[in-house]
């Protein structure tokens, strides 16, 4: 099982990594990308705009880091994957016609199968290492305390 985290939280650090450094070398893309949402003003947009590509940078840099940063970046990610997926959800309902913007300004690729897939991906990835990684402490943890009946009887 700590092979598959292990893979599952790099694959999905590179992702996110690779992601949120296309959005932060091109800024005023992904601006645009973020406004054609029609889903905040202005004003708004530029605060998501400038913060979400470093959350996603850094999201996947604590995901590679260690066993207490990679439980806080799952859950990150997985927020993350919610928030991308409910965006693309509601552009379809609106019948926007936009670009994804899923890995930076520049992406051409229109929101649809393959991008809500991306979105859900992220979010499952995140869910399960949470899991995985919760249900592996817990292990070690009861593997390393002793029963008290145990503890009684070698004292």
């Amino acid at each position: 099982m700590r092979v598959f985290v292990f893979i599952l939280c790099s694959a999905l650090a590179v992702g996110l990594i690779y992601s949120g450094a296309t959005k932060a070398l091109a800024p005023f893309a992904f601006l645009d990308a973020v406004l054609r949402y029609e889903l905040v003003g202005p004003r708004i947009a530029i605060v998501v705009a400038a913060i979400l590509p470093w959350l996603e940078i850094v999201c996947g840099v604590a995901l590679l880091i260690n066993r207490r940063t990679v439980v806080a970046g799952a859950w990150i990610a997985g927020a993350l994957g919610l928030v991308f997926f409910g965006a693309q959800v509601s552009a379809l309902a609106r019948g926007l016609e936009i670009a994804c913007g899923c890995v930076g300004g520049y992406s051409g690729e229109p929101i649809g199968a393959f991008s809500l897939l991306r979105a859900g991906l992220v979010l499952m990835a995140g869910a399960a290492i949470v899991v995985l990684s919760q249900a592996a402490e817990s292990k070690r943890i009861a593997a390393n305390s002793s029963h008290p009946a145990e503890a009684a009887v070698a004292g």
